[in-house]
């Protein structure tokens, strides 16, 4: 995976997260002290600055109730090669 194609997807996953979590009418803040993820983890992660890790991302769907593969529908994924990985 290249290093734009992740940024791409984390940053896809992160305004998907934001959607919901403003959808649902919650702050940041009050978000990530239920969840107990750091402020400023969670703004990294909503921006796509940060890969986001799986167990928050279980914790996140939990709390908002949507499926894990909800975050992920609509992005495009590219099969690269194992050169093309080493690369990156």
């Amino acid at each position: 995976m290249t290093k734009r194609m992740m940024s791409e997807i984390d940053y896809a996953v992160g305004s998907r997260l934001r959607l919901r979590r403003e959808e649902a009418g919650l702050s940041r803040e009050a978000f990530a002290e239920e969840t107990g993820v750091a402020v400023e983890t969670l703004r990294d992660y909503e921006l796509g600055f940060r890969k986001m890790r799986n167990a928050d991302l279980r914790t996140f769907a939990d709390r908002l109730g949507v499926e894990i593969r909800w975050f992920l529908d609509g992005i495009k994924f590219t099969a690269i090669t194992n050169q093309e990985r080493d690369e990156a």
